[in-house]
């Protein structure tokens, strides 16, 4: 076989394992893409009871869940950041979530009442860390003048004093929030 037959085979042969690390490639980030999106819908955050039966039947009785909007916040909109190196991290975070459902650590009405403040608690740092970035996110424009004479007060001073929201809305998506939320 000449030289010529040796490096064209070589080079279809290169070609082809290219050609499949490529197509790989491309199903593999279409696949994780996917499931970054499933596992941010509603539907997937109340698959596991615990969170259905508590979490999201707290969120039920609040101006997120059922407004004069029509705006309706799921899960992720609160609980998961917008950027992607955020994004990640809070996944992998999530994965404690996982674990502590498939201990059965919050399992019972009980166990999830004892654990919340602790959960709870995490979610208040993350949101304090990152100026309420996910708050932010939806209320960047709020309109004070359709807010209640209080809420209109307390807002225009807080946001030229460097407060963050979740400072003030602690339980804003679960209830018992300190404004009426």
């Amino acid at each position: 076989m000449s030289w010529l037959a040796k490096s064209a085979r070589l080079i279809w042969r290169h070609a082809g394992v290219l050609s499949i690390g490529v197509f790989s490639g491309a199903i593999m980030t279409i696949g994780f893409h996917w499931s970054l999106e499933v596992t941010s819908t509603e539907s997937f955050c109340i698959s596991c009871h615990e969170m259905r039966d508590n979490a999201f039947a707290l969120s039920q009785s609040t101006t997120h869940f059922s407004n004069r909007t029509g705006i309706h916040v799921t899960c992720a909109d609160c609980h998961e950041p917008r950027g992607f190196t955020a994004r990640i991290a809070r996944k992998i975070e999530a994965a404690r979530e996982v674990y502590h459902t498939l201990l059965g650590t919050i399992d019972s009405p009980e166990k999830y009442a004892q654990r919340q403040p602790l959960m709870a608690q995490r979610v208040r740092t993350r949101l304090l860390n990152s100026d309420s970035a996910v708050c932010r996110s939806c209320h960047q424009n709020m309109n004070l003048s359709q807010q209640s004479a209080l809420a209109r007060s307390v807002h225009s001073k807080t946001m030229n004093t460097g407060s963050t929201c979740i400072q003030c809305h602690q339980d804003v998506g679960h209830g018992k929030s300190t404004l009426g939320d």
